[in-house]
């Protein structure tokens, strides 16, 4: 899809022909039968406001070139493209990276770090130039289409690292994507070693701020492998160390969970409780807190809590299963009975979302037919 959007862009290229050499450098360059690219769009400005048959600037094709190398990897003019260009100048890469960044946002800048990428992928500071472009570009996509813009993006500054390991920028870039793009224990890697370069860097305060806003989410990464691995312990204290700077309550919610996890009960229900006093409506908080206070045998306070919740929440299946388990084991079996016929209609109309709620009360179910 990548290859296809930029061979789609051949409609912004016109070519023409020059009837005389071209004088570059002190030298003469044949053109004849080399049609040179040049923006369309400039070309019929040119036509429509040019007076006196004023010629052409040759910026134009200079950047027509560079975006037919965009558009075009393998092409038979490639050769004298490349002699033009080099002709006009012996370090051209500048002149072209720049004209990018007077376009930075727009097409025109993706169109030039991609020939310039193309034209001479050595030149470092376009690599990664070009890199940030095709990420910025990804979210322009459906969900379903930008992932191989991302991991273009992706691998072309791996391979820069590959050339210089302690490229500074590309080291903050990579940590920019993988931030952005939710993988949060990556970014803190790719930064941490951007600041290990050079802690006084002019960008290094910007490092340490992002690191800083993404310590939630990071928390919350690194804590939930801990516990998909059983280290509750180690996610507990992962949780409590990102409290110490923010008080939130998805860190809070979380904290009572591996407390849960730990079988500290009576810890975890004061962040259970924390959680809902920012989040109200945090039903796996209020699901949770229940299950701790009937484990404690806190049974009366436990069913008053899921009680209101179902009056607030009347749809919500979990809800209404840990209800209906409650009333049962505490012999209220009337009640329990009409939720359980509650939820089973919910599952004949597919309004329950959750597939282990549907699980288990298909279970419960059968387990009362006996």
């Amino acid at each position: 899809m990548l290859n296809e959007y930029f061979e789609s862009q051949k409609d912004k290229l016109s070519y023409l022909e020059l009837k005389i050499p071209l004088e570059l450098g002190g030298q003469r360059i044949e053109t004849e039968k080399v049609p040179l690219p040049i923006e369309t769009e400039k070309l019929l400005s040119h036509i429509q406001n040019s007076k006196n048959n004023e010629n052409i600037s040759f910026a134009f094709f200079l950047r027509g070139m560079m975006i037919n190398f965009a558009i075009h990897q393998d092409f038979f003019y490639q050769k004298n493209y490349r002699e033009i260009i080099y002709a006009w100048s012996e370090k051209p890469e500048e002149w072209f990276f720049k004209n990018a960044l007077e376009n930075l946002g727009k097409d025109e800048a993706l169109l030039m770090f991609r020939g310039l990428f193309y034209f001479n992928p050595d030149f470092m500071i376009n690599r990664i130039f070009y890199a940030k472009a095709l990420f910025m570009k990804a979210f322009q996509f459906s969900e379903d289409k930008h992932s191989e813009w991302i991991e273009e993006s992706i691998a072309i500054l791996e391979k820069t690292l590959d050339v210089d390991e302690n490229n500074i920028m590309t080291l903050s870039t990579l940590g920019d994507i993988f931030s952005t793009t939710g993988f949060y224990s990556k970014a803190d890697v790719y930064y941490q070693k951007a600041l290990k370069q050079n802690p006084e860097m002019l960008f290094a305060e910007e490092i340490r701020k992002k690191r800083l806003d993404m310590e939630k989410d990071l928390a919350l990464e690194k804590s939930r492998l801990e516990m998909d691995t059983g280290r509750y312990e180690e996610a507990l204290e992962t949780l409590l160390n990102a409290l110490k700077n923010k008080r939130d309550a998805e860190l809070c919610y979380w904290v009572g969970v591996c407390y849960q996890g730990l079988g500290s009960l009576e810890e975890s229900i004061p962040f259970f409780e924390e959680t809902l006093e920012k989040i109200p409506n945090h039903l796996e908080a209020t699901n949770d807190l229940c299950i701790s206070l009937y484990l404690l045998g806190k049974i009366d306070s436990a069913l008053r809590i899921l009680g209101e919740a179902i009056r607030r929440y009347p749809k919500d299946a979990r809800l209404k299963y840990n209800l209906m388990v409650l009333l049962y084991q505490n012999e209220n079996p009337k009640r329990g009975n009409e939720l359980l016929h509650e939820l089973l209609h919910m599952k004949e109309k597919g309004e329950i979302e959750y597939p282990d709620i549907i699980e288990a009360v298909e279970q419960f179910n059968y387990e009362m037919q006996k």
